[in-house]
């Protein structure tokens, strides 16, 4: 009878430790409710166990289910943030010490939250740090001391179509001479395309023209001088080529419109466009439309056409991992979580392949036959080299809304390009101004 029962509670134990094991992995918890060290992640949706994507969902179910077996010390609660007051409200949260243990925070903010970022260094070898993208080293380094890991990023690049073009051009002055000419020969195309809506879309797929010639938004104490100096220069340079870009014939007038990269899609679907300026996602996007054979016949990738040759620069984002809690053995437990799942080589080029982002590693480029024999992968590295992530201070918000009006005006014909600067200049100085 002792023996009976003996076997019977230990098939309830084992039954018991199967149906724990089972629910170690929730979309809003991992690990053991009873595990001592208990982290707090915030994290966006699209990141999270959460995402509609069913690549994303079963990548990261598999890949938290192993590690937290192999750390049962730990648990882990995920905090869903989402919209363009995320990041406020998170360094808010940051300032009165309330932050979570760990969160994503936008790349371009990251300036902002390095006083309440803990050092990261001893976690990590100086290789393994100079392995990343320069613009990631450069934005996660504050000091001398590592506060971020940059796990993910993107890039901007000039779509032509190899058929009709057969070298992109580099320069400002190529890009009118060839536009011109297929113009001429296709009256109907809408020959080079770009966003110059009212969103961010337009600064991050612009600013470049600007930022190759030398340009700076702000100074090193986040002033703006965009149109001090030379910088003055090299904006109405951009500006101006806008305005020419839709006087000439090359450009429709009702890019003014265009507000994100994806609304080219229909456009390029439809056959009518020649070049546009657009965001390396698109190409999954754009083979979906075409077909994969058809697409990558007809359209190749190049570096953005910039005022003279031998100058590159792209608009580049992404997001990073920031700790917050100064618990060593939470911040362990984090460096070891977020190497396995995102930024570690192995764990960046898992999720970065399930997720249709580009890794910040260059290794991940070499080591992996998905990115290192994929040629639109090896485009996008050459040119995300020369990558710049937009300035994180507390102006960028004012300075990028009243650049967006500026160049929709300049490219409509609603103002100059003296008269828009000049106004966004006005605008963005008066707000400078009130928040000192």
């Amino acid at each position: 009878m002792f023996r009976k029962l003996t076997v019977l509670l230990v098939t309830l134990g084992l039954i018991g430790m199967l149906v724990s094991a089972a629910t170690l992995v929730t979309p809003t918890h991992i690990g053991s409710y009873n595990a001592p060290i208990s982290i707090t992640m915030d994290l966006l949706p699209q990141y999270s166990m959460q995402a509609v994507n069913p690549a994303r969902q079963q990548y990261l179910k598999k890949a938290y289910e192993e590690w937290i077996r192999k750390n049962p010390d730990v648990q882990v609660y995920f905090q869903i943030i989402s919209g363009p007051a995320a990041m406020a409200k998170l360094l808010t949260q940051a300032r009165s010490g309330t932050a979570p243990d760990v969160s994503q925070v936008d790349s371009f903010v990251l300036p902002r939250f390095y006083p309440y970022l803990q050092p990261l260094n001893k976690y990590f070898t100086s290789d393994e740090i100079s392995d990343l993208l320069p613009y990631c080293q450069k934005g996660m380094i504050h000091n001398g001391q590592l506060k971020a890991l940059w796990f993910t990023t993107d890039a901007r690049v000039l779509y032509y179509r190899k058929d009709l073009i057969s070298k992109p051009p580099k320069t400002w002055a190529e890009l009118f001479e060839l536009g011109k000419k297929l113009k001429k020969e296709h009256p109907d195309m809408n020959v080079f395309m770009y966003p110059a809506g009212k969103n961010e879309a337009t600064i991050i797929c612009l600013m470049p023209l600007f930022w190759a010639q030398g340009g700076k938004l702000v100074d090193t104490n986040g002033k703006p001088v965009f149109n001090e100096g030379k910088n003055r220069e090299y904006m109405l340079n951009l500006l101006k080529f806008l305005k020419e870009t839709v006087d000439s014939g090359i450009t429709p007038e009702r890019v003014d419109a265009i507000t994100a990269e994806a609304q080219l899609n229909q456009d390029v679907a439809a056959g009518n466009v020649a070049m546009f300026i657009g965001g390396n996602w698109q190409v999954k996007q754009m083979e979906n439309l075409l077909g994969t054979a058809t697409f990558n016949k007809e359209w190749g990738a190049a570096p953005l056409p910039q005022i003279r040759d031998n100058i590159e620069s792209t608009g580049v984002g992404g997001w990073t991992w920031g700790i917050f809690t100064k618990d060593p053995a939470k911040q362990a437990a984090i460096i070891r979580m977020v190497n396995a799942i995102y930024f570690g080589s192995h764990g960046m080029f898992g999720w970065t392949k399930a997720a249709g982002y580009m890794p910040t590693r260059e290794s991940v480029y070499k080591d992996y036959a998905y990115y290192a024999t994929n040629p639109w992968m090896q485009k996008f590295l050459s040119i995300m080299k020369y990558g710049r992530p937009r300035p994180g201070f507390a102006i960028y918000p004012t300075i990028s809304t009243n650049l967006q009006v500026a160049i929709s005006s300049v490219v409509s014909g609603i103002s100059s390009p003296q008269e828009a600067l000049d106004t966004a200049w006005k605008n963005v100085m008066e707000e400078y101004n009130r928040m000192k």
